[in-house]
């Protein structure tokens, strides 16, 4: 969240667009979910032992 918020601050005042951060939180969002499905997907054989 401060990661995301950080990088949105930083933009030049034109860029600081409602869509830009519609992008950016999506984004975020599609990372998470692609991530948490990889830890899943790695942790499960590790569990089975």
């Amino acid at each position: 969240m401060v990661l995301r918020m950080g990088w949105y601050e930083n933009l030049p005042p034109d860029e600081q667009t409602n869509e830009n951060y519609t992008i950016l939180y999506i984004g975020t969002l599609v990372l998470r979910s692609i991530v948490n499905r990889i830890i899943k997907v790695v942790s499960e054989p590790i569990c089975k032992r």
